[in-house]
């Protein structure tokens, strides 16, 4: 019946726009854990039955509201890739220009735009390549304080890892530059080289 349609219409919207209408970089694995919810909710017929609702107008008849959701979702699931690539990119974009402000407000130095760009983005798994003196510690240290204050992780939820023991030191020293700058940031829960860490 139009009701239940409408009711799931309306659970189905809720879902994704929780995701697709945020402010945070979208994960893979929040994506992988979105389309888990959609299918295991919906089931893998409701695109179709989506795609045909859309096409029939049955959704017009229902209110501008309802018809608008209705093709929101249908452009989402049918693309729902190209959709998160574009929303991350813009989010980065965004999150460069609040980024900037926040690490200056800590007395950090203006990282280039590619440091920016390893600062915002949160991947499930993240891969920084640089050569020697290029700025890998600050942009790790940047990174960090930058996800804390947008609460993708809490202090005590962070923990640093360093091969050799001068970068374990290095970063360190970096933290309490930072913690002395603005008293009210919380330095990570552990920073340790993976050698001290497996000894304990």
């Amino acid at each position: 019946c139009s009701k239940d349609y409408i009711t799931s219409l309306n659970d189905c919207f809720d879902l994704f726009s929780k995701v697709l209408q945020g402010q945070h970089y979208i994960r893979k694995y929040t994506v992988d854990k979105l389309i888990t919810d959609y299918e295991s909710k919906f089931g893998l017929e409701y695109l179709s039955f989506l795609t045909n609702v859309c096409e029939s107008f049955f959704f017009e008849k229902m209110g501008a509201d309802i018809n608008s959701k209705a093709n929101y979702l249908l452009s989402w699931i049918k693309d729902l890739d190209q959709v998160i690539i574009q929303f991350n990119k813009n989010c980065v974009q965004s999150e460069k220009n609040y980024a900037t402000k926040f690490l200056s407000s800590l007395g950090q130095r203006n990282p280039t735009d590619e440091q920016l760009e390893a600062i915002v983005t949160f991947e499930n798994n993240n891969l920084l390549v640089a050569s020697a003196g290029s700025g890998k510690s600050a942009t790790l240290v940047n990174k960090v304080c930058y996800a804390i204050d947008r609460k993708y992780a809490a202090c005590d939820e962070v923990l640093i890892l360093a091969y050799g023991k001068d970068a374990a030191v290095e970063l360190i020293d970096k933290f309490r530059e930072v913690r002395r700058a603005n008293k009210s940031f919380n330095e990570p829960a552990a920073i340790s080289t993976f050698h001290s860490l497996g000894a304990k």
